[in-house]
């Protein structure tokens, strides 16, 4: 990649990021191509020169946002750690359900755009879903999940229990970073309240 690829590549990371930060904190409708343009310290014709349109730029926001999450899964799923560190990293990943998932730009995108939403659907349906069952697997195969659970029912209850700590992620914060709380936590995710009777 030479020198002028390189700028141009920089100048639309720019931009999308400071588009999602001002439509994740005001909403798409509320936030101008003028407003981006000044934050981002490019010109309007250079945002449309690589967007076309509003429409254009808040996808390309969303794929960003969701390539960036299939990447860090992928890392995560990949690294040298054990089964159990790396269900810690799955459980308390807060990167997306603090910054995205809660803000308001996902959620305005599912309301306005279904073309997108059925994009969002699909990363998680073929790249995301299917990283988890390997996990799942990877899991079953050390010994740590019951081989006669369903991995549609594991990824179910995985996402119940990740939606839950994202929704009151401040009040949990502290628990979870406290080593010996958060490790009691994942004991009863992975083995409930109720100690089995002989």
């Amino acid at each position: 990649m030479n020198g002028h690829e390189r700028r141009r590549n920089n100048k639309i990371e720019v931009i999308k990021n400071t588009a999602f930060t001002l439509f994740n904190t005001y909403g798409i409708k509320k936030v101008s191509i003028d407003e981006i343009a000044d934050k981002a310290n490019v010109s309007k014709v250079t945002i449309y020169k690589y967007f076309e349109s509003k429409e254009g730029l808040y996808r390309e926001v969303v794929k960003m946002i969701f390539t960036n999450m299939v990447r860090k899964v992928e890392e995560t799923f990949n690294c040298k750690e054990d089964f159990l560190s790396k269900l810690k990293c799955v459980l308390s990943s807060k990167e997306q359900s603090q910054s995205i998932l809660n803000g308001k730009f996902i959620e305005e995108v599912r309301r306005m755009d279904a073309e997108c939403e059925q994009y969002m659907v699909d990363i998680y349906d073929r790249q995301v879903k299917k990283l988890m069952f390997d996990f799942f697997n990877e899991g079953k195969a050390a010994g740590y999940i019951n081989r006669n659970i369903s991995n549609d029912i594991l990824y179910a209850y995985t996402e119940i229990f990740r939606a839950g700590l994202n929704a009151k992620y401040t009040y949990f914060e502290s628990l979870m970073n406290h080593k010996q709380s958060y490790d009691k936590l994942v004991d009863l995710y992975f083995f409930g309240l109720i100690n089995k009777r002989e």
